[in-house]
């Protein structure tokens, strides 16, 4: 039995963004999630007259396959797709996609 959970253990350990070779040029810092000026401005979301946050013709593709998965905005719910942009989990999306977007939005740092 000790020795499943120790190979857990080590199975967590391995899953660490630190260790992904993904992560060979960015490593992440203990701010990760996007502030929603940042989201609003770096992935070109528009608002509607409803007041509804929408990705417009200049957002990258990998945001709008990200959006897929989420509700779609309602005048009930408007921020549906802005809060999504916020998370730690579309944090790591944008190391893998754009390394270079993600240290200017200070989600990550460039390791020397």
């Amino acid at each position: 039995m000790q020795s499943l959970l120790k190979r857990e253990h080590q199975e967590l350990e391995t899953d660490d963004a630190a260790n992904d070779p993904l992560f060979a040029a960015v490593k992440y810092i203990s701010r990760t999630k996007i502030d929603i000026k940042d989201a609003l401005v770096s992935f070109a979301l528009f608002r509607d007259n409803a007041g509804r946050f929408w990705p417009s013709q200049n957002t990258q593709f990998y945001v709008t396959n990200y959006l897929e998965n989420f509700r779609q905005p309602s005048r009930n719910w408007p921020y549906s797709y802005l809060k999504a942009l916020t998370t730690q989990k579309f944090a790591k999306v944008v190391v893998e996609n754009e390394p270079d977007l993600a240290v200017k939005l200070r989600i990550a740092h460039k390791v020397d």
